[in-house]
């Protein structure tokens, strides 16, 4: 066997169930038969995943290392995640916890096309956490969601997109409420010199969704929100990829993955390294701190899954999320770093009746915070 992918299972079991389990996923994930009628010497050496340890976890479960061919991927992302979690993830007490990638697997992915590097060019902001925002809520009229995201920019914002609910029924709504919120961001720019980027949300039918997405570049926007768990990781993949646009990915349906109780994906590695994989340049998450449970050690995972080395890939920016305000603003850049997309959209519209001005306090406080964090200990990557 080649480099292999070596994957990490979670198994609640006592000793002999767990190394039982073990083996089974070992077969499951690869030839779907029986031990006792694989007896081909390539099937065995070749494709049958091997079982390299089974050993105690710190939970009272246990954790089995097995490692697989690489070729079984077949060089797609959506065959890499059926390789290591496709029968299994419906069989109870399993979770994928851990995927270590050779380098010629890696390789294959492109990554982030633009990553942190290319986001802090696109926005000028260079020693600190970026500050976004989502127009919402749905229903609103459109020139009153393009008057916000144009106080966004008045307020030195830097990435304003739309809500995941931002869903139009058919392409000439979305050409009209895109285009309209794209046309007050381009003006307020042009009058404030800011650089604000706009991002909509993309959602349509299968068929018609890469004609949104030329109509995106065409507008003369940068990027867009997908929700790769809703679309597939690899459609979601393809679409930034094709259009050259920035990928900003929302957590959506991700939930039923990374929330699974014994089952299901660790969280960073959902939404950080099968992200990045699948070219996600801000990878949304929500952050403990705010209206969902998630714990600090899940959220500083998933921000290591972001930032650390994969092969050549571009490092992503992680974006807390969910339910952010004002007065929690030194925590995250203190936990986060500047190499942060800081996500704030409800508090910010309750922080001021006027947007521009609550922006304009909200980007200011994350100044004052990178500048003494980068007079303590230094202002490059992640704090």
């Amino acid at each position: 066997m080649s480099a292999p992918i070596l994957a990490t299972y979670r198994i609640r079991a006592d000793a002999a169930e767990a190394a039982r389990i073990a083996r089974f996923i070992a077969y499951e994930q690869t030839v779907e038969l029986p031990e006792a009628l694989v007896v081909d010497p390539f099937l065995l050496e070749q494709v049958v995943g091997h079982v390299l340890s089974v050993a105690p976890a710190d939970d009272g479960c246990f954790h089995a290392r097995i490692a697989f061919e690489p070729s079984l991927a077949s060089g797609q992302l959506s065959q890499l995640l059926n390789l290591v979690y496709g029968n299994v993830s419906m069989y109870p007490g399993i979770r994928l916890q851990a995927l270590d990638l050779p380098p010629a697997v890696v390789a294959g992915f492109r990554g982030p096309g633009f990553g942190i590097a290319g986001l802090r060019t696109l926005t000028g902001a260079h020693d600190r956490p970026l500050l976004a925002t989502a127009v919402k809520p749905r229903g609103l009229p459109v020139q009153r969601l393009a008057h916000l995201a144009a106080d966004f920019v008045r307020g030195g914002g830097d990435i304003v997109k739309d809500d995941q609910n931002l869903v139009d029924e058919g392409f000439d709504g979305f050409r009209a409420r895109v285009g309209a919120i794209a046309d007050a961001v381009t003006r307020a720019n042009a009058a404030t010199g800011g650089r604000t980027l706009y991002f909509p949300h993309l959602a349509a039918r299968h068929e018609d969704i890469h004609r949104y997405a030329a109509f995106v570049r065409e507008v003369g926007l940068r990027g867009v929100l997908l929700c790769p768990h809703v679309l597939g990781l690899d459609t979601a993949r393809d679409l930034a990829q094709a259009h050259g646009l920035v990928h900003m990915a929302h957590p959506a349906l991700s939930g039923a993955l990374t929330q699974a109780g014994d089952n299901g994906i660790e969280f960073g590695l959902a939404l950080g390294t099968l992200l990045r994989l699948a070219g996600a340049d801000i990878s949304v998450f929500v952050a403990p701190g705010g209206r969902f449970r998630f714990s600090p050690a899940q959220a500083m995972r998933l921000a290591a899954a972001c930032r650390e080395p994969l092969g050549a890939l571009a490092p992503a920016f992680p974006c807390p999320a969910g339910g952010m305000d004002y007065a929690q603003l030194p925590q995250l850049c203190e936990r986060y770093g500047h190499d942060a997309v800081l996500l704030v959209g409800g508090a910010l519209q309750a922080h001021d009746p006027d947007f521009a001005r609550a922006t304009d306090a909200y980007r200011s406080q994350i100044e004052r915070c990178a500048a003494r964090a980068g007079a303590i200990g230094g202002a490059s990557g992640s704090l």
